[in-house]
């Protein structure tokens, strides 16, 4: 979808935890049942410890790069949302547009309202068409949510005439 914002740097985050995780439970068994006095064995926490310490270290620095940076944008100037976005590529895709190439037109067009404080609804005809040369006037009916709704009938889609199909095939089988 090109409205979407991939965290990569979030989940990559997330995935490092496991490390941590690790190295915690390495260091809880290595201390299990020690007696109170000296043991050899602890020389083995250094392994697990510094390792788990330099990766959490790199976490936060990620993090605070990744939040530092973090613009946090709403109110009464975003009046729209950018949850049709996809209607966009597929309208393109529908009139021969190879749909990376529908794709990127519709991620640029995400950008320019998120330039300017708007969603898709503010769109105008000439917005779209500078764009790409490929939308005409019936676009605009592509941003309507209740006609998007209708336009996926496929199986298992959801247009009314989908959901009926799916509820009387559920209430046959029960």
């Amino acid at each position: 979808m090109p409205q979407k914002r991939n965290p990569d740097a979030a989940e990559l985050v997330r995935g490092r935890t496991g490390r941590a995780t690790g190295a915690l439970v390495s260091l809880l068994t290595l201390v299990k049942a020690l007696p109170l006095a000296y043991n050899r064995d602890l020389q083995e926490d250094r392994v697990a410890l510094f390792p788990a310490v330099d990766s959490v270290l790199d976490c936060i620095r990620v993090l605070s790069g990744c939040y530092g940076s973090m613009e946090v944008r709403g109110g009464p100037d975003l009046t729209g949302d950018f949850a049709l976005t996809t209607e966009l590529a597929d309208f393109l895709a529908g009139r021969g547009v190879p749909f990376r190439e529908a794709h990127h037109v519709a991620g640029s067009l995400v950008k320019f309202c998120e330039d300017r404080g708007h969603g898709l609804d503010a769109l105008t005809l000439e917005d779209l068409q500078r764009a790409h040369p490929a939308f005409t006037a019936e676009v605009l009916q592509w941003l309507h949510p209740e006609q998007a709704i209708e336009r996926r009938t496929s199986l298992g889609g959801t247009a009314w005439s989908q959901v009926e199909q799916q509820v009387a095939a559920l209430r046959a089988t029960t």
